[in-house]
């Protein structure tokens, strides 16, 4: 807001448009005023007037510039005065997390006691003294790195080699269902049908399984030993790309795959048949260690470890949670309270200084329109006596013009800014009072924060004396 200026006044304009010279000789010349009047002449009378008139104008635009700066003032006033920090929302804050959390935690540790009933039932039944094989992302993702490998690599391998003999096509269909049968086959056998063979206390299920894997054996030797027949067959023809029909029943190639015996090994063949036998196996051993080598007994502690996992987690957000919100709290009481010093008090500062250029430069105003008019008072009477004969002087005219108190006085004047007024540097005082009452109120705040954090590490040890593992 531009800082308020009273306007100027241009008295000798003010003497001539009252034509203060001649009517001041006119009245000498008629020996006015007498020297027992006690009233102004017409003239001095018009005079007063009209800066009068000046004067109310300056004090109507004072009271319009004053009045929305003291509303702002009345604004900062209640803004400063009210709370500004509600130790009860933050502890309804805090309360909120630790409900949640130890709901978490009723539910994650009923989950964990639950499974670990059942792993320990598992044990007994199975005459283990173990706690099962947990798995890890990191294993699981080793795990099946190396069958996701073996895959890749044999069928890369035998694509290579058997494109120039079947073509790119019949080549690439090829390797993959060579791949599949001896990696992705052999990992499903190795999880699914070898933990039981090999784990299982002596019954006709194990039995059973004894009997699956030993075909299963047979039937992987048999059938790598064919596949690297025909992969013989197919790298010893001289002809261009033929189908795989074409290579198991033309004579010209060699005989047929499946009678292995009388098909023409090269070294590579045999290189490659010995390939798919150890890249099964290798598949087999690693679904047999993948998750614990007994069957299912890893499956039963999977949720005892996903709960547990849960509770560890719950444990530890709940306390970053609760931490973040004190943190929160500090910093931003911090920044509440260095914004009220910085704006509102500032502003208000700002403010009330303008209030107080207003009213000290009324009373500068006043003062000068008060010499104006006895100015315009020497002057009538200057000429007056001029003219005149009789050498009467009033006696009036002995008596300075001086306003009444309630035009003079700003604090009369201006009523309704009257409380919005420090005189000298007294604001100072009110600010420096306000500065610390926040100061104190911000520091208070700190106190009761610190004494919330106190009560809540309590309350969390508890939970976790309760819930958690630690």
């Amino acid at each position: 807001m531009k800082t308020f200026e009273f306007t100027k006044l241009d008295r000798q304009q003010i003497e001539k448009d009252i034509n203060l010279k001649a009517k001041a000789e006119e009245d000498g010349q008629f020996k006015r005023p007498s020297a027992s009047a006690k009233e102004r002449s017409q003239v001095e009378a018009e005079g007063v007037d009209r800066i009068r008139d000046h004067v109310d104008i300056n004090i109507e635009r004072a009271n319009r510039y004053l009045a929305p700066i003291t509303n702002r003032i009345d604004e900062i006033r209640i803004k400063i005065k009210e709370p500004h920090y509600y130790i009860q929302k933050v502890r309804n804050k805090i309360d909120e997390i630790l409900e949640q959390a130890k709901s978490e935690f009723q539910t994650q540790r009923l989950i964990y006691d639950h499974e670990e009933k059942d792993v320990e039932t598992f044990k007994k039944l199975n005459g283990f003294n173990r706690q099962p094989k947990s798995l890890t992302f990191q294993l699981i993702i080793f795990q099946i790195g190396i069958i996701i490998g073996l895959f890749v690599i044999e069928s890369f391998a035998n694509m290579q080699l058997l494109a120039e003999a079947i073509g790119e096509q019949e080549g690439y269909a090829y390797s993959m269902a060579v791949a599949a049968l001896n990696v992705l086959l052999s990992a499903l056998v190795g999880y699914f049908i070898l933990k039981g063979a090999l784990n299982y206390q002596r019954s006709t299920k194990k039995n059973l399984l004894i009997l699956a894997m030993t075909l299963y054996g047979i039937f992987i030797f048999y059938i790598n030993i064919c596949l690297g027949a025909f992969r013989a067959i197919a790298l010893n023809k001289d002809a261009g790309p033929q189908s795989i029909v074409e290579l198991t029943v033309s004579q010209e190639y060699g005989l047929n795959p499946l009678y292995f015996w009388e098909v023409h090994w090269g070294l590579l063949s045999l290189v490659l048949t010995f390939i798919g036998i150890t890249f099964a196996i290798i598949s087999l051993i690693d679904a047999y260690f993948y998750n614990d080598v007994f069957p299912g007994y890893g499956s039963a502690a999977k949720k005892m470890s996903e709960a547990s996992e849960k509770i560890t987690r719950t444990d530890e957000n709940l306390a970053n949670n609760t931490q973040k919100v004190f943190n929160q709290e500090h910093i931003q009481g911090g920044h509440k309270l260095k914004g009220l010093h910085d704006k509102e008090l500032k502003e208000l500062v700002n403010s009330s200084n303008q209030v107080t250029q207003v009213f000290d430069g009324y009373n500068n105003y006043i003062h000068e329109r008060e010499r104006d008019i006895n100015h315009i008072f020497e002057e009538y009477r200057r000429f007056n006596e001029g003219i005149r004969t009789d050498g009467v002087r009033p006696a009036y005219w002995d008596i300075p013009f001086t306003f009444t108190e309630g035009v003079k006085k700003p604090e009369a004047v201006f009523k309704n800014s009257k409380a919005y007024y420090y005189e000298g540097s007294t604001i100072q005082d009110e600010i420096a009072a306000e500065q610390k009452r926040l100061t104190d109120e911000q520091n208070q705040y700190e106190k009761g924060l610190n004494q919330l954090k106190e009560e809540t590490d309590q309350k969390i040890l508890e939970l976790r004396k309760t819930y958690a593992f630690s």
